[in-house]
């Protein structure tokens, strides 16, 4: 049987049991049936270095490319959405747009969508720990094997959560940001033939189309990259 330390149910409004509470502050080990092997991202090189803490998938830096998403660029798109949604109405009776309620729509939608990724993002931050956070706050892990593991695993369950709060993030801005772009092509469309429409125009919606599509295949691509970055990252020598 391999041993690990696991999180005892609480006892009395206790967040562990007494007994194992101090069978783990004594530096004992809480046995446990076998369970699965600590969380590894099958997208890193096989001959990455081993560490007990949770490494995040992807690029290390991504919690401050998570917190810019959710705190910096979200916000300001859904104020430029909800405002040309306010605008759009003001249009409507002058019907200088071809499908004001169409654009309405797609601002409306963006404006949402990029909301659900600022609130993503704030709960994503809240599962956010570093280990150097986890020995601050615990600073006889050095000496106390038993600690020292429960930080492993304490680390590794916020990594988890912070990971699925990710993936919401990254979906939530990617679907904002296609309906945004979507609703200014719209919005760009007059009333009357498509024949008649002016040259300007004309490049004006053809840059937003290029935009949106650039979006897309962006968004359906990432897996692809990340992949392919992947094979480039350095690799732990075997010597």
């Amino acid at each position: 049987m391999r041993l690990r330390v696991v999180p005892s149910p609480p006892l009395m409004g206790t967040r562990f049991g007494l007994a194992q509470r101090q069978r783990l502050l004594q530096g004992g080990f809480v046995a446990a049936p076998p369970g699965p092997e600590p969380r590894r991202d099958p997208r890193a090189p096989s001959s990455e270095p081993w560490t007990p803490w949770s490494v995040p998938t992807g690029p290390l830096n991504l919690p401050t490319a998570v917190r810019s998403a959710g705190t910096v660029a979200a916000p300001l798109l859904a104020g430029f959405s909800f405002t040309l949604a306010g605008l759009v109405l003001s249009l409507i009776p002058d019907g200088v747009v071809r499908w004001p309620d169409l654009a309405l729509l797609l601002f409306v939608v963006a404006g949402f969508f990029l909301i659900a990724c600022i609130q993503c993002a704030f709960w994503a931050e809240r599962w956010n720990v570093t280990p150097d956070e986890l020995t601050m706050w615990w600073p006889d892990a050095d000496q106390n094997e038993g600690v020292r593991q429960y930080l492993y695993m304490k680390q590794a369950f916020h990594a988890r959560r912070y990971d699925k709060w990710v993936l919401y993030v990254k979906v939530s801005y990617n679907y904002g940001i296609v309906a945004f772009l979507l609703a200014v092509a719209v919005l760009l469309i007059p009333p009357g033939p498509f024949e008649k429409m002016a040259g300007l125009r004309v490049i004006a919606i053809s840059t937003s189309l290029v935009a949106l599509i650039a979006e897309l295949v962006w968004v359906a691509t990432s897996g692809r990259r990340a992949a392919k970055e992947q094979e480039h990252a350095p690799r732990a020598s075997s010597e």
